[in-house]
């Protein structure tokens, strides 16, 4: 696959990562729809770190998408926010509280996809010096 095609794929990946994180995180946080309500215990901390990367995606899709030196910070920042996210949600499970063993799944799936766009980010950075 070439670098170009590459770079819109990930890009369009982004786009709907971050719609879908959006829309996920907002309606459990808000309870505006009943698509994603479920009984169980989602740590709100989880939900509004989600909520918070969600636009961050979307800018960095547009970064990846025009090829901005701009876009590794921004998943530089979204891989940080998910990791120190992933500190308490493991503190949390330590100390006895409620959780859900999907979360813990969810959060690793959200930390490799951050990882191989900001990875690739990284090398369009470095080859563009």
């Amino acid at each position: 696959m070439s670098k170009m095609k590459l770079k819109y794929l990930l890009s369009l990946v982004a786009v709907i990562f971050g719609l879908v994180t959006i829309f996920a995180s907002s309606s459990v946080l808000f309870g505006y729809s009943d698509v994603l309500e479920k009984e169980g215990n989602f740590p709100s901390f989880i939900l509004w770190v989600n909520l918070l990367t969600g636009p961050l995606y979307l800018l960095a899709a547009a970064g990846l998408f025009y090829s901005k030196r701009w876009t590794l910070p921004v998943l530089t920042g979204i891989l940080l926010l998910l990791i120190v996210n992933l500190g308490f949600l493991i503190l949390l499970i330590t100390t006895g509280q409620d959780y859900e063993l999907e979360t813990l799944g969810a959060i690793a799936v959200r930390i490799a996809l951050t990882s191989v766009l900001t990875f690739f980010a990284f090398n369009k950075s470095t080859i563009n010096i």
